[in-house]
């Protein structure tokens, strides 16, 4: 019996060690692809190479039935289709040996996949997990800023003809990527947050005691410092 085999598509830069390891900044740790492998025998990552990883604070991406395929980011000029590059060929020759395709969006690889995959008749699911306008007019540069409003009709574009869309709000995004009026489509949350143990409980009632007698607080995040689409600036502004 042959297995059915699962591509999954994004941006994300995935870093490796050079002995078969691959690594990630945190977005896609092993914990994330048992999701696709309850219902695929083997999932096939496609994403961008992030180069050696050098950073022993990245966590391991390597899960059992889970390959990854890493190219070089596509530059301008294939990004907005002008000529067919690395990119197309590696996602041709993929999506030719899959049984179906995730592509993550926004992404200029997701939406390479999503067209091709629409071409080749692949069953195809689009994970919606954030506004592909918002993210390039936050981005900081004005390559991005220009390119903003066409990142936001291809998305459209690509959600109003899959068969399958994934949101990861209750209607936000769906309202302005809205699907086809016959795709399956379904809101979840893409957070997932383990239930804290007793002791981790005990720790935050005990700090909580401690920001209350006047110990100034600390804060964290977890957001990506790679562009200003988190709005770390604005944080500061808010705080000073």
């Amino acid at each position: 019996m042959s297995q059915a085999r699962l591509l999954f598509v994004h941006d994300h830069r995935f870093h490796s060690d050079g002995m078969c390891m691959h690594f990630t900044s945190g977005s896609f740790p092993a914990s994330n692809w048992p999701r696709y492998l309850e219902h695929f025998d083997q999932v096939t990552v496609l994403a961008r190479d992030g180069g050696t990883a050098s950073d022993d604070r990245l966590a391991c991406s390597d899960h059992a039935g889970v390959d990854f395929v890493l190219i070089e980011a596509p530059g301008p000029i294939e990004r907005l289709g002008l000529r067919r590059g690395k990119a197309h060929c590696a996602l041709r020759d993929q999506i030719a040996e899959a049984d179906a395709v995730i592509a993550r969006l926004p992404s200029d690889l997701g939406l390479k996949a999503a067209a091709l995959a629409h071409e080749a008749g692949k069953p195809l699911l689009i994970e919606a997990v954030g506004c592909a306008y918002d993210s390039y007019a936050n981005h900081g540069s004005l390559q991005a800023r220009l390119y903003a409003p066409l990142a936001f009709l291809r998305m459209r574009a690509a959600l109003a003809r899959a068969p399958f869309a994934l949101y990861v709000t209750n209607g936000w995004l769906q309202h302005r990527y809205p699907p086809g009026t016959q795709a399956a489509t379904a809101g979840v949350s893409d957070v997932v947050i383990a239930p804290p143990s007793d002791a981790i409980r005990h720790l935050r009632v005990a700090r909580l005691e401690e920001l209350a007698r006047g110990r100034p607080p600390v804060l964290g995040t977890v957001g990506s410092l790679r562009t200003a689409a988190k709005g770390f600036h604005v944080m500061f502004e808010a705080l000073a």
